[in-house]
């Protein structure tokens, strides 16, 4: 897959997403509505936070959009948490990432981390402080990335 050259310093979270990440999720045959699906912006909500008042349910829930989520075969396999150019992928973004995937709706095996430039792939599995994630090569991903 050849990309276009790009004005980096130009792009924010959405063209990262659109123009780099999207064709990518495309040539790997993620298609939304597919049985490779791509579930976009999906609203997750976490147990309310009690923020210091007499009165906690009266806090607003937590909620918070994945960026993406992959599944094959209507199981979730990874989440992708997209950053603009000029975001350093450090420990915040990863612990983001880290709680998306971690979620009970979602439960996915891999995330990616990226903000266009970098792809960093994490297992779900071993934990945000981990580090990142190297497959092993099989014979299926030798084929796929000749």
């Amino acid at each position: 897959m050849k990309f276009p050259e790009f004005d980096f310093n130009q792009m924010n979270k959405t063209d990262v997403r659109e123009e780099i990440q999207s064709p990518l999720l495309r040539e790997l045959c993620y298609q939304s509505g597919t049985s490779n699906n791509i579930i976009r912006e999906q609203l997750l909500r976490y147990p309310q936070a009690q923020m210091g008042k007499e009165k906690p349910d009266k806090d607003p829930p937590l909620k918070r959009k994945v960026d993406c989520i992959c599944v094959v075969d209507n199981s979730i396999q990874w989440v992708i948490e997209a950053k603009s150019l000029n975001v350093d992928l450090t420990v915040t973004e990863i612990n983001q990432a880290y709680t998306y995937t971690n979620h009970p709706e979602v439960r996915a095996v891999y995330y990616c981390v990226t903000n266009g430039k970098i792809f960093n792939i994490y297992q779900t599995t071993q934990g945000p402080n981990a580090g990142l994630y190297y497959p092993k090569p099989t014979m299926s991903s030798q084929r796929l990335f000749r």
